[in-house]
């Protein structure tokens, strides 16, 4: 399956969660289920993208493209210092996406997404409750931003900063 149409799957399943999170807004215990849904669907959509263009990237720019500290970045892998020269490890150093996201508007496009914006709030609100969601020993979900509201934002969010930066990165419209 094509990353197009893996993350087309995703934000149709969070889409049809959404709707049925609204059908059964009168039943939050139901609801819930399709609101957790629609978030963990709609991120799973945003680090699918991020880990097919980092990894595409990451194998097939040559060393003249980018730096070797970028390609480890982008392959999720260490530098080492071996025999007086750098190298990638075989060692796994996993990126968080807000990394990834902050890195592919540097290197490959304009900074449409300001840190102080709207966008990024939202993503940060959405990325704090998927990281309830996901590592629930962290103690930090908030049962009370489990709501129809957030996961309509969670769609909206990350569709819309794909959509930048396929943009800035690819020059064209990311149809989803």
């Amino acid at each position: 399956m094509k990353i197009e149409q893996l993350v087309k799957t995703f934000v149709d399943d969070s889409k049809f969660f959404l709707k049925e999170a609204k059908s059964h807004s009168n039943n939050y215990p139901l609801s819930l289920r399709f609101i957790k849904a629609t978030i963990i669907c709609s991120w799973c959509a945003l680090e699918g993208w991020l880990n097919c263009i980092t990894y595409g990237f990451g194998t097939s720019l040559s060393n003249r493209q980018i730096e070797l500290h970028e390609k480890a970045f982008l392959l999720e892998k260490k530098l080492k210092f071996n025999n007086g020269v750098w190298e990638i490890d075989k060692v796994d150093n996993f990126q968080k996406t807000e990394n990834k996201i902050l890195f592919l508007l540097k290197r490959f496009g304009p900074h449409d997404i300001e840190k102080g914006g709207k966008l990024w709030f939202n993503f940060k609100k959405i990325e704090k409750i998927r990281n309830g969601l996901v590592h629930a020993k962290t103690g930090k979900l908030d049962i009370r931003d489990l709501t129809i509201n957030n996961a309509e934002l969670a769609i909206k969010t990350i569709i819309e900063i794909m959509k930048i930066l396929n943009k800035n990165i690819f020059k064209s419209e990311l149809r989803i």
